[in-house]
């Protein structure tokens, strides 16, 4: 079996340009900020400058520690250190895990994070340039899916990528610090691919990654009733995975809405009596939701439902994303996608400096920094049911790390 170390990715840790100009609508109030979590800070050691790079390696035995700024949910380790033994488990996090004879990687400047958790991706899909913004504005996925007159045409983005195609896409995410991707489906050797049985060792039930939960690929769009398509997801199907990920509600109009409540109440049953197309549950985390309403929102909540969230192809197609500080304030756990290349983002730093100009111009700074970055660690992993074995640096969790050349102060995941 593959030995799933150390994924380092050297890179400075700038994010990259916004949303742009297309912003959507403001969907915070003017008043003063939810404080959000502040990790604390711990000063371990002062570590000593490297001669040159970001980092220095003493070779030593099959254990490895890593030294630098260590990044936790509650606290930064600054000279902190990570050991990950030889089966490629974390056996520490903290100031004190040399205990002598490891191999040791000193990074003085480097932000040590659990590897990156792209939550929403579709990967095996064209793999070609970004898509060039026309400035049209859709109401639907199913109008750039399949075009709706001249003046809402179909976004030539059709078609499934090659091998290599597919390998390059993993490749880009992973230089941004990605290590798991729920693209549906994917390629061995680079990613972990939570939606398939490839996850490099990992062995955790495969996610549940549902395109068409409500049969509706032909382009069905419905108000007042379920009558999509004749093979809609059940609640029976889906008894035995332990995350499930359905599209829902991707789009700004009524019939974007009626597809959440398609999947959300047992009144709009449209299989054989007796049998349930209700989806809201705990192991559940909808993709988009961006025409539900405030009540909606609730109802995920008190479901334990999350919500994946892809503001930059959100904003791009249909000018608006999902009431995502709505969806805070209620309790709904939030994980962060880039949804695909034509109209996403090219990896995970992009997305999350999309969400933080969105959080930051628009939100009132409703997100700390550590709620975002939360987004692509502890509560991805929650949302997709593998925040048992990876998305957090402590003691029994799977390896990798993603290592960041950290900006002065740095900026992650401090809430300040």
């Amino acid at each position: 079996m593959r030995r799933p170390l150390l994924a380092v990715v050297l890179l400075a840790f700038v994010l990259l340009q916004g949303c742009g100009d297309n912003t959507g609508r403001p969907d915070a109030s003017p008043n003063v900020p939810i404080d959000g979590p502040v990790a604390e800070e711990v000063v371990c050691e002062m570590l000593p400058p490297v001669t040159s790079g970001t980092c220095e390696v003493t070779p030593g035995g099959s254990t490895v520690v890593m030294k630098g700024i260590v990044l936790t949910p509650t606290t930064i380790y600054r000279g902190g250190q990570v050991a990950v033994d030889a089966t490629g488990q974390i056996s520490c996090v903290g100031c004190n895990c040399a205990t002598g004879g490891e191999t040791v990687v000193s990074c003085p400047d480097g932000a040590i994070s659990p590897g990156l958790i792209n939550t929403h991706d579709h990967i095996t899909y064209t793999q070609n340039q970004p898509y060039n913004d026309t400035g049209i504005r859709y109401e639907h996925r199913h109008q750039w899916r399949r075009g709706d007159g001249p003046t809402r045409p179909k976004i030539p983005a059709e078609g499934r990528a090659t091998d290599d195609q597919i390998r390059w896409g993993e490749l880009r995410f992973l230089m941004g610090g990605a290590t798991s991707i729920i693209g549906s489906g994917g390629q061995p050797g680079i990613l972990r691919n939570l939606d398939t049985a490839s996850q490099e060792g990992l062995s955790q039930t495969p996610v549940k990654f549902d395109v068409f939960p409500l049969d509706d690929g032909g382009g069905a769009r419905r108000m007042g009733d379920c009558n999509y398509g004749a093979d809609a997801t059940t609640a029976a199907q889906i008894a035995n995975v332990d995350s499930y990920e359905p599209h829902t509600s991707e789009g700004i109009d009524p019939t974007a809405r009626n597809e959440f409540l398609c999947q959300s109440s047992d009144s709009f049953d449209v299989s054989a009596p007796g049998v349930s197309n209700n989806l809201l549950l705990g192991k559940t985390a909808m993709i988009h939701a961006i025409g539900l309403q405030p009540s909606d929102l609730g109802a995920m909540a008190a479901a334990g439902t999350g919500l994946i969230w892809s503001p930059r192809s959100n904003i791009t197609l249909y000018g608006d994303t999902a009431r995502v500080t709505t969806a805070s304030r209620m309790g709904v756990e939030i994980a962060l996608g880039t949804d695909w290349m034509p109209t996403g983002s090219m990896n995970l730093l992009r997305e999350l400096r999309c969400a933080d100009d969105l959080n930051k111009t628009y939100y009132n700074s409703h997100f700390s920094d550590v709620q975002l970055w939360q987004m692509v660690t502890s509560t991805a992993a929650a949302v997709s049911a593998t925040d048992h074995v990876i998305g957090v640096r402590a003691g029994g969790k799977v390896a990798p790390n993603a290592l960041f050349r950290a900006r002065s102060p740095i900026i992650l995941p401090r809430g300040d």
